[in-house]
């Protein structure tokens, strides 16, 4: 029989197990993020070395056009707005390690050779989002990673082919001290036009009343910024002369989802919105 020394020894030994363990767990999980971070910044570092397509500008040069359009003729003639998404944790979250929930998978080939599998989840009400935006927007993913990568995603996503063009890492604007922006102005489209959707506050520096500034999405299945963000973006940044009137990201993003028109016409479309939108995706068991 054990004494009660002995046992107190033993829950000891019990409890420093478990705490290595979840310490161990945690170790891995930063692993194999850090792994896939990894492998997107080796895949667009090796376009880039294809490419030879690395720029640096004056971040404060506002000029639109000042380099190639980024955009293709069709897009920057058309008279819609356009609305530029990010992917990773904007619209998507993805990790090397098994989800408890997650919507597909893509397989991905480091630059090694080495072969993984990577989960990916959808930012809840993603495909609803893309669609009501494409009745007023063109809408276009600019991203930091890959083509290769992010074309996996990208086809999985848009099955109804409401994206309109992909830009991709090789197009970022490197900084001197590192860092990398998304330029807007080299879209070749008015900026008057042009809205940005992104959770890096640093990668729309240089254009801060082009941009809204979405929370991080690490997989959590009751968010709803896509949702909550719809209203707006149909009613008054839709209508508006300018989107950089409204545009503020120095606000938060709850003040500018109240910054839907809901009066005159508009208040009867976001009834609408609210009450038969919604319902014409729930046999959709991904949203």
């Amino acid at each position: 029989m054990q004494t009660e020394q002995e046992y107190q020894q033993h829950e000891h030994q019990q409890e420093s197990e478990q705490l290595t363990q979840q310490k161990q767990r945690q170790l891995n999980q930063k692993n194999l993020q850090d792994q896939l971070y990894e492998f997107k910044k080796e895949e667009v570092q090796q376009v880039l070395k294809e490419q030879n397509q690395s720029i640096q500008i004056d971040p404060n040069n506002n000029d639109v056009g000042s380099t190639s359009p980024l955009l293709p003729p069709e897009l920057i003639k058309s008279k819609r707005r356009l609305l530029v998404m990010d992917m990773d944790e904007t619209m998507i979250y993805t990790s090397f390690k098994k989800l408890d929930k997650y919507d597909f998978t893509i397989p991905v080939i480091h630059p090694s050779g080495h072969t993984s599998k990577v989960y990916v989840k959808k930012r809840p009400f993603l495909n609803m989002f893309l669609q009501e935006c494409s009745n007023e927007y063109d809408i276009v993913v600019f991203t930091a990673a890959g083509p290769r990568y992010t074309n996996e995603v990208l086809d999985y996503i848009d099955l109804r082919s409401v994206i309109s063009h992909r830009i991709f890492g090789n197009n970022v604007t490197r900084l001197a001290d590192g860092k990398y922006i998304k330029d807007l102005g080299r879209l070749g489209k008015p900026l008057a036009d042009v809205i940005l959707v992104d959770d890096t506050p640093d990668v729309y520096a240089k254009h801060p009343k082009n941009a809204v500034h979405i929370g991080k999405f690490k997989g959590e299945e009751n968010d709803e910024q896509l949702k909550q963000l719809l209203p707006v973006l149909l009613t008054t940044l839709a209508t508006v002369d300018n989107v950089q009137n409204v545009l503020d990201t120095s606000q938060s993003f709850e003040w500018l989802c109240n910054k839907a028109v809901i009066d005159g016409k508009h208040v009867w479309y976001v009834i609408y919105y609210y009450c038969n939108v919604f319902t014409s995706f729930i046999p959709q068991i991904n949203i």
